[in-house]
């Protein structure tokens, strides 16, 4: 039986449906959170990724000094030590190399595609990439499988189609590009500019949403 966690970059509850957002669609993680448990009071105790996931897998506070708890006390050495087979997969080199360093015994960089211009479809977009890897990983094994995608770090290369399905009949057509965008918001930003992107980022979540569930699809 195995344990399944999916960490995404960027995916906050602004863009995720169970956690009230109004554009987005995610299925998916709604089907998931409604029969499970969600945390909605958990914060991350620092901005930087590599304190984040040292928190994660030491229970240790990123402001709590490393004597408190040695290294060699994380997820990874509990499962080594309890006969649990544990893996990782990225999309993030770093991610791979700081689980190798914590005793990983197998994490897995995969390194993707960017496309420089919108997909035909989901299953073409950039970030789909690690969640069919992760997939083929995951229904091979039994553990611990922890897939970290770089999320909406990524590419905002979701199709036309679906961008345009979370507009109304007065809007403008969303963006074309490829995000994310890197504008900053002042008195002098069109708001359409603005609705736009935001119409991409539900977009982009869609996309991983359908991601997690070709994963999920595998472990069944």
């Amino acid at each position: 039986m195995n344990t399944l966690v999916v960490a995404v970059e960027g995916w906050g509850r602004g863009l995720l449906g169970c956690m009230g957002a109004n554009l987005a669609r995610t299925p998916t993680l709604d089907r998931v959170a409604a029969g499970g448990m969600v945390l909605d009071q958990c914060f991350l105790d620092s901005c930087g990724l590599h304190s984040q996931l040292n928190s994660l897998w030491t229970a240790r506070h990123a402001l709590q000094p490393s004597s408190f708890a040695g290294s060699s006390s994380n997820l990874w050495s509990a499962c080594e030590a309890a006969g649990i087979p544990a893996c990782l997969i990225t999309d993030r080199e770093a991610v791979a190399e700081q689980a190798e360093s914590f005793g990983c015994g197998e994490a897995a960089f995969l390194p993707v595609e960017s496309n420089d211009e919108p997909a035909a479809t989901s299953d073409d977009c950039t970030a789909m990439q690690l969640f069919y890897a992760a997939a083929e990983m995951a229904s091979r094994r039994e553990g611990v499988v922890w897939v970290h995608s770089s999320g909406l770090n990524l590419p905002w290369d979701a199709p036309e189609e679906l961008r345009a399905s979370f507009t109304d009949p007065e809007d403008p057509d969303p963006p074309s590009e490829v995000g994310p965008p890197s504008f900053t918001i002042g008195p002098a930003t069109d708001p359409d500019e603005v609705v736009g992107w935001g119409q991409v980022a539900a977009a982009q979540s869609s996309v991983i949403d359908e991601g997690l569930a070709t994963l999920l699809g595998a472990m069944h």
